[in-house]
């Protein structure tokens, strides 16, 4: 198949606060050497068979970038192509370059049962439009059952 990639920019003169963020965070990391940071997307089109330039640029202007604050650059990537030097795949963590070679260690997966909060019963809330409390008591006073069971009610105690 081959695949056309669209990278879309914001225009030199239009702000870029994500730029901008990750421009402030690299001193932090001991980064002390970057002038600035830019950043666009990369949007891949895979063509089932040639890939068609003129479409993807119409494609690229009508709905991959805004025009009026982007620009965007079309070209033909070749097929078979390695993946830039400290690209990491998504899904098996590995460096696509050099695949036995782990990028990232993996964190540790939950059994698909294991709640990651601890579950506790809620109480159910009084349908809309429920009376109110007999004695006259508003909803705001009333005291939950586990906390009157303490004696944390709301009578002075």
């Amino acid at each position: 198949m081959a695949r056309v990639v669209v990278d879309v920019m914001l225009k030199p003169e239009i702000l870029d606060p994500a730029g901008q963020a990750v421009a402030g965070a690299l001193p932090r990391l001991g980064v002390t050497d970057v002038a600035s940071v830019r950043i666009g997307k990369r949007v891949e089109i895979e063509f089932t068979g040639e890939p068609d330039l003129a479409k993807a640029r119409q494609l690229a202007d009508a709905l991959l970038a805004n025009p009026v604050i982007e620009d965007f650059t079309v070209r033909v990537e070749e097929a078979g192509r390695a993946a830039p030097a400290g690209a990491i795949d998504a899904i098996s963590g590995l460096d696509p370059v050099e695949p036995d070679v782990p990028a990232v260690v993996a964190p540790r997966r939950l059994d698909p049962g294991t709640p990651l909060v601890p579950a506790r019963p809620v109480e159910a809330a009084a349908p809309a439009g429920a009376a109110a409390p007999a004695d006259g008591a508003a909803a705001a006073d009333a005291v939950p059952p586990a906390a009157a069971a303490e004696g944390e009610g709301g009578d002075g105690q």
